[in-house]
């Protein structure tokens, strides 16, 4: 976990859209802050700017679709690029973790809630919850 004290900022790299998520700042409670549609790079890092500013996040953690032993395939990789250009871009320390099953996850989540169809389709930033509640579960620096 990182060392200092503040907001992290979680994201759910997709190729349509970007989920996103937040703590407090005492990392006790983490919520989804919205979805941004993945229009290019520039434009993606200022709507999420835009998005989360206010928070004045002190670090990124980003979600890698890591295969099921564990091994960084092509599409975690191409992730891992994405997620190490958004940190720059937004001038934020980043981490990344598995996101394994972070969908699955909040969609079941969302049906065992009641969501309807509708908004389960749009599960994104529900999905950066997931992605955000396992780093602050792990204490610690899971991986970059």
């Amino acid at each position: 976990m990182s060392p200092a004290p503040g907001r992290v900022l979680a994201v759910d790299l997709g190729a349509r859209r970007i989920g996103l998520a937040a703590c407090d700042e005492l990392r006790l409670t983490v919520r989804p802050l919205g979805v941004v549609r993945c229009v290019g790079p520039k434009r993606d890092a200022r709507a999420i700017r835009d998005l989360a500013g206010e928070l004045d996040p002190v670090l990124l953690v980003v979600g890698l679709p890591l295969g099921p032993d564990g091994e960084v395939g092509p599409e975690a990789e191409a992730c891992r690029e994405r997620g190490l250009d958004l940190a720059r871009r937004l001038e934020l320390p980043v981490e990344f973790v598995d996101e394994s099953f972070s969908t699955v996850e909040a969609r079941e989540r969302l049906i065992e809630a009641g969501a309807n169809r509708g908004r389960r389709r749009v599960v994104d930033a529900d999905a950066a919850v997931v992605i955000l509640e396992g780093w602050l579960a792990a204490g610690e620096t899971p991986r970059d």
